[in-house]
């Protein structure tokens, strides 16, 4: 990973104070995590056939929080997240998962 300056909003010691995570996407590039004074990227799966990819990152948000909800942590929740929109981006109808 290379060495990248990250620029805070507000004091790094206020993410561990107020308990913020930060999730940043970027299509097929892995997704990075702030979490608890700790950056770690996670793989996104990577789909066979890419037909459309409206509502990929809609996808990923929707997932993430359904996951999270369920009581997994974030990281596994990000990896379940990658997996549905890797669904919805081999998909011709956007959010059509089913």
């Amino acid at each position: 990973m290379k060495n990248i300056k990250i620029k805070f909003w507000t004091k790094p010691k206020n993410y561990i104070y107020l308990n913020i995570t930060s999730i940043i996407t970027c299509g097929i590039k892995p997704i990075w995590v702030y979490e608890k004074n700790m950056f770690y990227e996670v793989e996104v799966e990577k789909a066979d056939k890419c037909v459309n990819t409206i509502g990929c990152g809609d996808t990923i948000s929707a997932s993430l929080i359904a996951n999270l909800i369920k009581g997994l942590d974030i990281k596994q929740s990000l990896v379940n997240a990658s997996k549905d929109a890797k669904l919805n981006a081999m998909s011709i109808i956007p959010g059509s998962l089913i």
